[in-house]
């Protein structure tokens, strides 16, 4: 007899952690898990991707009540997919910033223990453009930006919103390409 979904004693199991079911499930939903597997990004690995398979098939036995385990198929086909979606664009919006940082040392700006951009910082360093001409906040930004944070952790870092940062890395970018 082929097994179409997920029955309820294999659901109680996963719920309950119970590692046993997992290879079961695996089997079950290979054909789905490998699926959504072929859309990743170049970065994700096989294992990444298994161990993302494991969490997401605990989170989804979770989210729903033990009466609707015969949609869980469909919640987790779903939860794959956002997975995949968001490390897709995760991928696709690291952009790099590029600045020139000319009035700044290179202590300022260099993290400790980070020597091998020595070279690309002296090189922004001895461009033309200036942080002189950015308010302060913005400054805070750019270096951290620059230090490789990510928008989030600016905006907790300067107890701002995401919004906030990010239109102040807008207008730094316009900034520096009405410069170029």
């Amino acid at each position: 007899m082929n097994q179409l979904g997920i029955t309820f004693e294999q659901y109680n199991r996963l719920k309950a952690n119970d590692g046993t079911v997992f290879l079961e499930l695996y089997q079950l939903y290979r054909p789905l898990i490998w699926k959504q597997f072929r859309q990743r990004p170049a970065e994700l690995t096989e294992a990444d991707w298994r161990q993302e398979v494991s969490i997401l098939l605990i989170k989804t036995a979770r989210a729903l009540a033990p009466g609707d385990y015969r949609a869980f198929t469909k919640y987790f086909q779903t939860a794959c997919w956002r997975r995949i979606y968001r490390l897709k664009t995760k991928a696709q919006n690291q952009n790099t910033i590029i600045v020139q940082l000319e009035n700044q040392t290179v202590e300022e700006i260099l993290p400790l223990g980070r020597e091998q951009y020595l070279q690309i910082l002296e090189n922004l360093l001895n461009s033309k453009w200036t942080t002189a001409k950015l308010n302060p906040i913005q400054q805070q930004i750019l270096k951290l930006s620059v230090e490789g944070y990510k928008g989030s952790e600016i905006a907790l870092m300067l107890n701002q919103t995401i919004n906030q940062v990010r239109t102040n890395l807008m207008r730094i970018r316009k900034k520096i390409k009405g410069i170029e």
